[in-house]
């Protein structure tokens, strides 16, 4: 995490986290994904055609967020996240996630 800009109560940050190894999804199976999964199995959760599946992958996540003190014991947080997973096989995987915290240190 890089802190931009700080004052007693505000605080503007960014992050970014590298993972490479394997990451996991469900689907109906394709062409994309013969001989580049690790593993597979049936995923009755999101139907009868839908299977898990693991994937070689270098993900990647970028964040933003601001942090406001509420108190001097408790703050709000509003961060947003963008993951890019880029698979073997040319199977990449985006998403975008928000999120809002409240957080109180007894």
């Amino acid at each position: 995490m890089m802190v931009w800009y700080s004052t007693r109560s505000f605080l503007v940050f960014t992050g970014y986290a590298r993972h490479v190894g394997e990451v996991v999804s469900t689907s109906s199976l394709n062409s994309n994904l013969d001989g580049v999964m690790t593993a597979q199995t049936p995923d009755t959760v999101f139907g009868t055609n839908a299977s898990a599946y693991r994937l070689r992958s270098v993900t990647q996540v970028l964040a933003l967020g601001i942090s406001r003190a509420a108190n001097d014991h408790s703050s709000l947080n509003l961060a947003v996240d963008r993951l890019l997973a880029h698979a073997d096989g040319g199977n990449n995987y985006y998403a975008s996630m928000l999120s809002m915290s409240y957080v109180h240190a007894f």
